[in-house]
């Protein structure tokens, strides 16, 4: 049998193999395997021993002294909060054994955590610990130092690089620091809690501040400045108790985007409050039960200019959707929609009272103001839709303003260069122009229902007493109405005036037909007996230039239809007829031009021959401005 120095030497063994056994009085007859060996060795022989110490670290700064110890060291650290720095003095070197370990594990976050070697050198600790992080050091006698063996490293331990060309290696802490969410700051998101004070620190440390989706927050005036940003995704804001704003915005470029404010109970004014400041910037917005939604608010000194607002909407409004004061100027908004809290009883609603969509009180104050462009703006169910005093240099295009429960439109004061292009004013007490405002044109306005309740409408639905006028220029106001389609009601004060450029159209009918032998008055709800009741007034001095009728049943043989002009019930030389078997098609232009002053009323008459065939009628009377 060979000796042991006999045998062939290996270099790698496995559980199954085989070690020979001695026993004094048993010689070399026995053997084992390695996996049996390795579990006697773990029943017989202990771990190393570990002196255990929890600590529990109350301010950021703190120091654990570790001291002499004759053991390996197992550290907690039980800190009462998210510290920004703590450390931990190692033991003497003299007092260190070979092999030696220390442990250190944390409970919370501590951001950089230092090591005091006392006398030895430390090779590969973390700077920091994370929640539930820690690491082990091992100490060399032969070298007096110790190497960090096992780590949790921290974010910034962690490399990052960008992939393209020209990348370059940053920590991944660097990395995640390029956004800021609310929640690094302490944000419950519940709508609940009070997360103000979490929101506004993340907006003061990192100027972009992303919100998480499908959290609701409950705060109050959140000040952003200086290209500060609210950045959410659908996310959802109430106002916390006691608020004067949600939001207020100054100085140099503040944006908020991408948020829902579903209720502004609590605040005492606007949600968003844009106050002295330069180019701010409200996106993709959308607020719910809203007293007041947004205000441009100046201090009279410095003004606010260059606000933008794309994809704004307001809903439920009691107060006021868009509040401009004095020295605001230069703003736009493009596509946005104010609907009033409409109050129903029995089925049937009425808009709040002392609601507006648009109030545009501007006095002069010595500085900017006006210059504002808005397109694509609705104003629905409110009591009144775009009220302007002092108001200048504002241009309106492709905007409706519809079921509201005074004017459509109000301007008083000395409002001043206001143009409103491709308007839709519906169910309302009309547009009101007043005081001594001047050049005001409304270019493609289309006016229907004025006067009227909407079908789901309340009785009493007006704020303001009858009679109800398309539009009413009062006191020494100047308009000029261009393209106007509607009914064309209007009441005009004897220092005003009113033009409707390119001619003015007025169209008299008939609702069902009319029998022959008849005389009667053709006016815009239909034919009538009354000559008072198929009238318009005549806007301003102006000529009658034509007469263009048509019918539905030609009047026969030897029969006609004649349609005269009237001035004050009296017969004008304008007239035109249609006899035999024509229908229409006639356009007389009056050789001689017919004079009409401002307010006189101008009348259709029809007559039908004694034998004419009954039949519907339409003609529309052409003005023209003197």
């Amino acid at each position: 049998m060979p000796t042991i120095n006999q045998l062939p030497t290996v270099t790698q063994v496995s559980g199954g193999d085989q070690l020979p056994l001695y026993v004094t009085n048993q010689g070399d007859a026995r053997r084992c395997s390695v996996t049996t060996l390795l579990e006697y060795f773990s029943q017989n022989f202990a771990s190393p021993d570990y002196e255990t110490i929890i600590n529990a670290p109350t301010n950021s700064g703190f120091n654990i002294d570790l001291g002499q110890q004759s053991n390996n060291v197992f550290l907690i650290l039980n800190p009462t909060g998210t510290f920004a720095a703590g450390s931990v003095t190692l033991p003497p070197v003299a007092s260190c054994f070979d092999g030696q370990q220390i442990v250190v594990a944390s409970s919370a976050a501590i951001g950089a955590f230092s090591i005091n070697a006392n006398g030895a050198t430390v090779i590969g600790a973390p700077s920091g610990l994370n929640i539930g992080g820690g690491w082990t050091l091992r100490f060399s006698a032969t070298q007096d130092t110790w190497y960090c063996i096992a780590s949790d490293p921290s974010a910034s331990e962690i490399s990052f690089i960008q992939a393209g060309t020209g990348a370059v290696t940053r920590t991944a802490q660097d990395k995640m620091r390029d956004i800021v969410s609310v929640q690094d700051f302490g944000a419950v998101g519940d709508g609940v809690a009070d997360d103000s004070v979490a929101i506004q620190n993340a907006v003061t440390a990192k100027r972009n501040v992303i919100l998480a989706s499908g959290t609701i927050y409950s705060a109050k005036d959140i000040s952003l400045s200086n290209s500060q940003s609210i950045v959410g995704n659908g996310t959802i804001f109430t106002a916390a108790a006691s608020a004067t704003n949600i939001f207020s915005m100054a100085n140099a470029s503040p944006a908020i985007s991408d948020i829902r404010i579903n209720d502004n109970a609590n605040s005492s004014a606007a949600a968003i409050a844009v106050k002295t400041s330069r180019s701010a910037t409200i996106t993709n917005v959308a607020m719910v039960n809203v007293g007041n939604a947004i205000s441009f608010e100046n201090n009279g000194v410095t003004g606010c200019n260059l606000a933008r607002l794309s994809n704004v909407d307001a809903e439920q409004i009691t107060g006021v959707g868009v509040d401009i004061g004095s020295s605001v100027s230069e703003m736009r908004w493009v596509n946005g929609h104010l609907n009033g809290k409409v109050n129903f009883v029995g089925g049937l609603g009425k808009p709040q009272v002392g609601s507006i969509g648009w109030r545009q009180h501007t006095p002069n104050v010595g500085l900017a103001r006006g210059g504002h462009q808005l397109t694509s703006i609705n104003c629905i169910g409110l009591d009144t839709g775009y009220s302007l005093h002092d108001a200048v240099l504002t241009v309106f295009t492709s905007c409706i303003v519809d079921a509201t429960s005074s004017y459509g439109v109000q301007m008083t004061g000395a409002c001043d260069k206001v143009k409103f292009t491709d308007l839709f004013c519906a169910f309302n007490a009309g547009i009101y122009v007043g005081g001594t405002s001047a050049n005001i044109q409304f270019n493609g306005l289309e006016t229907y229902n004025i006067g009227s309740i909407p079908i789901w409408g309340q009785a009493g639905w007006y704020e303001i007493a009858g009679p109800y006028y398309d539009l009413t220029v009062a006191d020494t106001a100047s308009v000029v109405v261009r393209n106007w389609t509607g009914s064309k009601r209007i009441s005009v004060a004897a220092g005003a005036k009113l033009i409707v450029d390119d001619g003015e159209n007025y169209e008299g009918k008939s609702v069902g037909t009319v029998a022959a032998g008849a005389t009667t008055y053709l006016g815009v709800q239909g034919q009538t007996a009354t000559i008072n009741d198929a009238q318009w007034r005549a806007p301003y001095d102006c000529y009658i230039i034509r007469l263009m009728p048509t019918v539905g049943t030609a009047p026969g043989a030897g029969q006609s239809f004649t349609y005269t002009a009237l001035i004050n019930g009296v017969a004008t030389t304008l007239s035109a007829a249609i006899s035999g078997t024509s229908f229409g098609g006639v356009d007389n232009w009056s050789g001689t031009l017919v004079p009409v002053s401002k307010g006189a009323s101008i009348n259709i008459e029809l007559v039908t021959s004694a034998a004419a065939a009954a039949s519907m009628h339409s003609c529309i009377l052409q003005i023209a401005p003197r």
